[in-house]
């Protein structure tokens, strides 16, 4: 690698070092700006560097070795010969090493400023930075993940050159903005995280270079592979995702498929299996990879909506609905299809929708209520229920349950018990937590059913509303306890008249919506302060929404949102995550029907978008978005 040196004058010198030869060096992280004012190779060997904006970097580097008592440093644009592919290939392949290897990473942030407070030497005391800090470029670049990570210590400096703090001080600031672990911050070592964990560090972060959002993971994940620019994302992401096939084996495959999404690989994907691990690789057109194979999305039928689905494969669904005579009927959709002539049902009797979620390819699981206040749990791969394998998990839940499956084989089951309070079940593995018959108990005295969300692996963020017209409550798992205790929760303010609707729609950030004046409101939380921004979307015209909206985020950036009207028609509207903007802006645009139920939406891992409803003549309705066109699915009985 080659290393740069200051001398007495001030002029800078480059020499190369192999291996143990390599002597103690500092190195620079930091974000580009234009090419055009970056210090290159070029530069410092024609003696152009003076003149180029980038060669204030050089001289703060400089500065910072020598107060460290160091020689020599590192800084990417000028000691690497970009015109070099074989030379770039190697620095890009050995940089995460390089930058663990260092003594001092010193982090420039060129868009916080500390103003003339503090000194080169000391921490500013000046708080207004902080916010700065919080929106800084520097963390949502993909090369600066590598760069803050590798490295033992990292020092933060303002454009002036102020110490703001090193990685071990600002550690719950970085650890909120980005939603990296601390033990990943404190430098445990990457391999004992999940590629699912550390695929999540990356996603939301950009390159300059499309290509580099793969390339710029080579040292979070330990492999190694040739640059090919001008592959496009895609089919950069498609070979780093091969080197990771071994590793993917037992990894989440929902939350691997939303990171890969978010990170290059979409719907319009192809796949190869790999035949040893059964992961599809995307490569075109008319598979979906494996990480998408389950759609591990809420699973709770929502309030007045007595409608259940699942996937249990990419192109099959499972619809469960509770009969006119309390028992369960069951249909499988295969590509829009319905697979039976009639609804199935094994007989038992139930007091409310059952849940169906899928934790593994082909496994339905199946909960519901009964009568008697028990809830009871069958597992089912082809979609049919018998009487026989009901099991029992104990207690007396009122009012439909709600659960979320964010890892495979892992499901955790919310419910009100008797009391009012919240009630908590997990199935890991296939055992029962904390036992088959036992419930934890989250404390709380609800009326209404509570609704829990997974943004990254490892968080649930669980709501819940007093009663109608009372304000909402929250508290969420960190991945070892629950906040703000087992038994409290925080309120989050407003009157609602309808329990939380909540869709993950990116890393640390939720989009709620709840009705409240015959209007649905649209709440964001970014981040974790958990401060919610509400804003009234608009009306469907003359009337009022009624009941529970519905709301799915697809694979294209679009939350999909639903709600029926007092007209019993539904109503819907798309926000578009990346313009910010809803479409339409004002009205809501009719799908029409007349529904007696409040919707259930789904998206399919193919990218398609379902919503259910039952009508008032008791059948069921369901409709592909893209067809915008009611089937019926008969009447359950």
């Amino acid at each position: 690698m080659r290393l740069l040196r200051s001398d007495k004058e001030g002029l800078f010198s480059l020499t190369e070092f192999i291996g143990e030869d390599t002597p103690p060096y500092g190195i620079l992280s930091h974000t580009w700006g234009a090419d055009k004012d970056e210090v290159t190779l070029k530069d410092l060997i024609k003696g152009t560097a003076t003149i180029k904006v980038g060669y204030e970097k050089l001289q703060f580097c400089a500065t910072r070795v020598a107060a460290d008592g160091l020689e020599w440093f590192w800084i990417d644009t000028c000691c690497i010969d970009k015109t070099s592919s074989a030379e770039l290939s190697e620095a890009i392949n050995s940089m995460f090493q390089w930058y663990s290897m260092a003594v001092k990473c010193y982090a420039y942030l060129s868009d916080v400023s500390a103003g003339e407070c503090g000194s080169t030497e000391q921490s500013s005391d000046d708080q207004g930075w902080k916010t700065q800090f919080r929106n800084s470029r520097y963390f949502t670049r993909g090369w600066t993940l590598q760069e803050l990570l590798a490295p033992k210590v990292v020092d933060f400096y303002s454009k002036e050159g102020i110490l703001l703090g090193d990685k071990s001080s600002l550690g719950p600031q970085i650890q909120e903005i980005t939603g990296i672990s601390r033990r990943a911050l404190q430098g445990t070592l990457l391999y004992e995280f999940p590629v699912s964990e550390r695929m999540s560090w990356a996603v939301g972060r950009q390159t300059k270079r499309e290509e580099d959002m793969a390339y710029s993971l080579l040292g979070i994940f330990d492999v190694n592979m040739p640059l090919i620019y001008g592959e496009g994302r895609r089919k950069a992401m498609t070979r780093l995702y091969r080197e990771l096939k071994d590793s993917l084996a037992t990894e989440p495959p929902a939350i691997l498929g939303a990171q890969l999404r978010s990170l290059g690989l979409d719907d319009r994907a192809k796949s190869e299996q790999s035949a040893s691990q059964h992961i599809q690789v995307p490569l075109g057109e008319d598979r979906v990879d494996a990480s998408s194979a389950i759609a591990y999305v809420p699973c709770t039928p929502l309030d007045g909506a007595p409608i259940a689905v699942a996937f249990s494969s990419p192109k099959e669904i499972d619809v469960m609905v509770l009969g006119d005579d309390s028992t369960l009927k069951h249909l499988r959709l295969e590509n829009g299809t319905a697979t039976t002539a009639k609804w199935q049902s094994d007989g038992k009797w139930f007091a409310d929708a059952p849940i169906i979620s899928s934790t593994s390819r082909s496994r339905v699981e199946v909960i519901a209520p009964t009568p008697y206040g028990k809830v009871l749990h069958q597992e089912t791969r082809t979609g049919l229920l018998s009487k026989e394998y009901w099991e029992s998990l104990g207690h007396t839940i009122t009012g439909p349950l709600t659960a979320v499956a964010w890892a495979p084989n892992r499901l955790d089951i919310f419910g009100l018990g008797t009391d009012g309070q919240v009630l908590q079940k997990t199935l890991s593995n296939g055992t029962w937590l904390p036992s088959k018959e036992g419930w934890r108990e989250l404390g709380g005295s609800f009326s209404l059913p509570p609704q829990v969300v997974s943004t990254i692996p490892g968080r649930l963020d669980l709501l819940c509303v007093k009663d109608y017209g009372d304000a909402l409550y929250h508290k969420w798992w960190d991945g070892s306890s629950w906040k703000p205790s087992e038994s409290e929760w925080e309120p989050r303010g407003h009157a609602w008249m309808s329990p939380p609707t909540v869709v993950a729609t990116d890393r640390n950030r939720l989009d709620c919506f709840m009705r409240a004046d015959g209007k649905i409101h649209h709440g964001v939380v970014i981040g974790n302060d958990w401060v919610f921004y509400w804003w009234s979307i608009g009306h469907s015209g003359p009337g009022a929404f009624i009941g529970r909206p519905a709301a799915v985020c697809s694979r294209h950036g679009r939350i999909e949102v639903f709600c029926l009207r007092d007209d019993n028609e539904l109503y819907h509207k798309t926000f578009l995550l990346h313009e910010l903007r809803w479409d339409p802006p004002d009205n809501w645009n009719s799908l029409g029907g007349e529904f007696a139920s409040a919707p259930t939406a789904v998206s399919s891992p193919l990218g398609k978008i379902y919503i259910f409803c039952k009508g008032y003549d008791g059948e069921v309705y369901y409709m592909n978005l893209d067809d915008k066109e009611w089937k019926s699915l008969g009447w359950p009985g």
